[in-house]
């Protein structure tokens, strides 16, 4: 081995004897300084391991720890004036402790300062490294032992081990329980309770887990793991042991020595407090939440209603949340478009099942597209289908008006797409020139906009040029117009948004009249109504919403039965001899009430198929006031309404007509009545805006009424147009008296004609009454149109009268709230006396034809639908499923919810109870 390598050897091991012999000197000096505030440190985290302070909590912990703290303080303190030994004292006593002289460690290093390395310098080198080379470890001096007779300096690390081992697993919280600078209550577990349960994600239906015989338990992904401790005052905090991480849960405070922790569980371990000796723990095996699977059983299509009808199936443990169809067009024109598919909330399983969605405003209406199904379950899962291909149902119009409606609001919506160009800069000739008034110009709006709204406007004002003898109902030239107004002074894309809804109603009115207006509005209640019960839409939500369905449904009846009234033979059947459907209001009745009572008691299925049976009854309803064919010699036959009926059944739809526009007169003087008092200016003409759109289809009413007296309330104020109203509302009662007397007459004339026509024979008798032309059934016929406990048609008209009294009476007091609400109950009672009145030959008709009627329904085709459809199945929701006569169910349904409400009131009850069936009664 060479020389240099030698030294470097001898140098390294030098080095470290030096490095061993500095820390001998660092234990030396500052051990004795320091033993004493160690042994207290030492002492106090021992105890704390052990769960000492825990027990005893303060006063006892806060002097020991300020104890400890003191004498380590000023054992710090002794010890920042001791020099700290350098690297010369090390070797000083390396040299020392080897009986080496004349400091080797340190010549070893030098180097000659002048001239060349020559013999006697090497013969010096040599003999220190000689020296050097006897060097050994230094030896440690015993500094404690004179301190430390009790031998303390191996008793307490030994304790300390011992205490660490003790807690282990719940140090960190001991530690930090001992140390925080805070007040630090005992803990007694004597006097403690743990109590615990999961609340289960509210999208999988399950109520909430507790443990009861084990302390294991199953719980889905996501839940909510509930703790609660009473019995302390100082804060417990809970340890979660999951399977990737460890943490510690501060709890709330609910009382003085209430506490409670809320954790959302995703991976599976356990929970558990550790108060001393005392450990409580619960186990947690997590269910992972499996995404739905989705597939699409037959490719979609159209049915009678134009609704595009998806059949398909899916499953999901707790069941999904939405279903969307999600439609790319064929042509690649455009991006992904989705659809949201109305479907019972958390459907779990569902085969072969269809659902039906009217895209027939859709903005690829008749477009090629390809498609599929997207379904997301409560936790967020999602699953797709494969690809399907179909067109997109669209619906035809034939009245040329709704035709060209329809091709401006698609212009409309694909200029929806596209945003408006950014305003040009004005010049200052500009600005100059610019009119004080904003007025139409194209370069400041239109000409912004995308090339479908310019054209749209062109054409719409090409459509209103000459309203004259083209527009046979003012309100689509009043419609229209303002809609080409709307879009020419548009600044931005949102000022258009709603005009492709509105084209759409248009070009419905264009094409069915008010009739279809009436459909339209009846679909979207229902469709409203359908989608609150699907998603368990809060009660009042639903009520409100019935209720605006309810009014749909009866204004869509009347525009039915004015259809009817205008041209009775459109309402007659191709056939001839049978006749056509007549309106059975004791089924809709029915229905209606069985919905609502379907989602009362919480039965949302039943109510979701009763809701799509009484829309596909509706919209296939047909009033026909002429069941026969037609007599000879201008004789109505059995059934059929003569000619003075058929003029008074006229008349009282004018009265009632007139009635409706008297009530929406009185709300509006009202509301300005108010807004006057309360100092709102334009509240006028707000009103009579309002009052004119509730006006415009009643033109004729209008025209009437201005016969009557000369002038409406729209030019009068206060006083004036008060008394208007009045002497309006008291002409109607007189011409409502004068038709009761009418009416008294010609049944009084069709009841002697009855009379005379049935000889008085006892056998001729027997047979009328077999045929319900006579006897008592007869005479409630003529009356009311029917039997039982509804009100007759001379009861009707009285109450009727009665209202419009009280409501005469209420106007002369300016008590407007009183006034409407009397004048709507005559508003019901002339509907009820206009429906016994058109009903009465179709009902006499109903109960001879009961023999026929009954072989029919035994033959099959009218069981399941009162009206005698059959069911085609297409876009069908099992709508025939739908039992709407089981009492006994829907009873016991109402028992149990009451028993719920009241036990969700009790007081003495617990509160983890009482929120346990508040979420019980949220389902309802």
């Amino acid at each position: 081995m060479s020389d240099i390598r030698k030294d470097d050897l001898l140098l390294k091991r030098l080095s470290r004897l030096t490095k061993w012999a500095r820390l001998q000197l660092l234990w030396e000096r500052y051990a004795p300084v320091l033993a004493l505030g160690i042994a207290f440190a030492i002492g106090f985290l021992a105890l704390a391991f052990a769960g000492v302070w825990q027990f005893l909590g303060d006063p006892w912990r806060g002097i020991a720890l300020i104890i400890a703290l003191i004498v380590l303080i000023r054992a710090a303190w002794n010890a920042q004036a001791i020099d700290l030994p350098s690297m010369s004292d090390a070797k000083r006593r390396v040299e020392r402790d080897s009986g080496l002289k004349h400091r080797p460690l340190d010549k070893i290093t030098d180097r000659p300062a002048i001239g060349e390395i020559d013999t006697v310098w090497q013969t010096h080198m040599h003999d220190v490294r000689t020296q050097a080379d006897r060097a050994e470890r230094s030896i440690l001096r015993s500094v404690l032992a004179p301190l430390d007779r009790y031998y303390l300096r191996f008793i307490l690390p030994v304790l300390l081990i011992i205490a660490f081992f003790m807690g282990l697993g719940d140090n960190r919280e001991r530690m930090r329980h001992a140390v925080t600078p805070a007040w630090q209550h005992g803990m007694s577990t004597k006097a403690v309770s743990f109590e615990a349960w999961i609340d289960p994600p509210a999208y999988t239906g399950r109520p909430p887990i507790y443990f009861q015989s084990s302390q294991f338990v199953e719980i889905p992904e996501g839940s909510t793991l509930i703790t609660r401790v009473n019995g302390l005052k100082t804060t417990p905090r809970l340890k979660l042991n999951l399977k990737n991480k460890s943490t510690y849960v501060s709890p709330n405070r609910l009382g003085p020595r209430l506490y409670e922790t809320r954790n959302v569980i995703t991976q599976s371990g356990t929970a558990q407090y550790r108060l001393g000796r005392t450990l409580q723990s619960w186990g947690l095996t997590v269910i992972p939440d499996r995404p739905p699977t989705l597939s699409i059983d037959e490719p979609p299509i159209a049915d009678k209603r134009d609704r595009l009808v998806v059949t398909y199936s899916l499953s999901d443990d707790y069941g999904i949340e939405s279903l969307e169809l999600v439609m790319t067009r064929l042509d690649g024109k455009g991006e992904e478009n989705t659809v949201t598919l109305p479907v019972s909330a958390r459907q779990r399983k569902a085969d072969k099942a269809k659902v039906s969605v009217d895209l027939t405003k859709h903005i690829w209406a008749g477009r090629k597209v390809s498609a599929y199904l997207k379904a997301t379950d409560g936790y967020g899962h999602e699953a797709v289908s494969e690809l399907t291909y179909f067109t997109i149902p669209d619906k035809i119009f034939v009245e040329p008006l709704a035709k060209a409606v329809v091709e401006n609001r698609q212009l409309i919506l694909e200029a929806s797409l596209i945003d408006y160009a950014p305003p040009a800069r004005l010049t200052r000739k500009d600005i100059k020139n610019r009119p004080i008034f904003d007025q139409y110009q194209p370069r400041y709006r239109l000409d912004r906009a995308a090339p479908q709204a310019r054209r749209a406007a062109k054409l719409l004002e090409a459509i209103t040029d000459a309203p004259e003898g083209y527009f046979e109902d003012p309100a689509l030239f009043m419609g229209l117009n303002f809609i080409k107004s709307q879009i020419q002074y548009s600044d931005e894309l949102s000022d258009i948004s709603g005009v492709p809804e509105e084209l759409w109603k248009i070009a419905l009115r264009a094409e069915f009249g008010t009739l279809g207006t009436a459909l339209e509005e009846m679909r979207e209640a229902e469709r409203a109504l359908r989608e609150a019960i699907s998603r368990r839409a809060p009660q009042r939500e639903i009520e409100a919403l019935f209720d605006r369905y309810n009014g749909a449904v009866e204004n869509y009846l009347e525009e039915l039965r004015r259809k009817a009234l205008e041209d009775p033979q459109e309402s007659q059947d191709d056939g001839g001899g049978e006749g056509g459907t007549s309106t059975d209001q004791d089924e809709i009745q029915e229905l209606l009430k069985a919905i609502e009572e379907a989602n009362k008691i919480g039965d949302i299925d039943s109510a979701r198929r009763a809701l799509a049976r009484l829309a596909e009854l509706l919209e296939n309803l047909e009033i026909n006031l002429s069941p026969g064919s037609g007599g000879e010699g201008g004789e109505p036959q059995e059934g059929e309404l003569s000619e003075e009926e058929q003029e008074a059944l006229e008349d009282l739809a004018e009265l009632l007509g007139e009635q409706r526009e008297l009530q929406s007169e009185t709300e509006r003087l009202e509301r300005e009545t108010q807004n006057r008092q309360d100092g709102q200016e334009g509240g006028e003409q707000d009103g009579q805006e309002q009052g004119g759109q509730e006006q415009g289809g009643q033109e004729q009413g209008r025209q009437n009424q201005g016969n009557q007296s000369g002038q409406g309330t729209d030019d009068l104020t206060g006083i004036e147009a008060l008394n208007a109203l009045r002497q309006r509302q008291q002409g109607l009662s007189e011409r409502l008296a004068e038709l009761q007397d009418q009416l008294d007459e010609l049944l009084s004339e069709q009841e002697n004609e009855s009379g005379d026509n049935s000889g008085g024979g006892t056998e001729d008798d027997e047979n009328a009454d077999s045929q319900g032309g006579a006897g008592e059934e007869d005479e409630d016929a003529d009356t009311q149109g029917g039997g039982g406990d509804e009100e007759t048609l001379e009861e009707n008209f009285n109450r009727a009268l009665e209202a419009m009294r009280q409501s005469d009476e209420a106007l002369s007091d300016e008590d407007f709230r009183d006034s409407i609400q009397q004048m709507a109950r005559a508003i019901e009672a002339l509907r009820e006396a206009g429906n016994q009145l058109a009903e009465q030959a179709s009902g006499q008709t109903g109960e001879e034809g009961g023999g026929e009627e009954e072989g029919q329904s035994a033959e099959g085709g009218t069981e399941d639908d009162p009206f005698g459809r059959e069911d085609s199945g297409e876009g069908s929701l099992g709508d025939a499923d739908v039992d709407l006569d089981d009492k006994n169910r829907q009873k016991r349904a109402r028992e149990l919810l009451e028993e719920l409400r009241e036990r969700a009131a009790e007081e003495e009850r617990e509160q983890i109870e009482k929120d346990y069936l508040e979420r019980l009664l949220k389902q309802f």
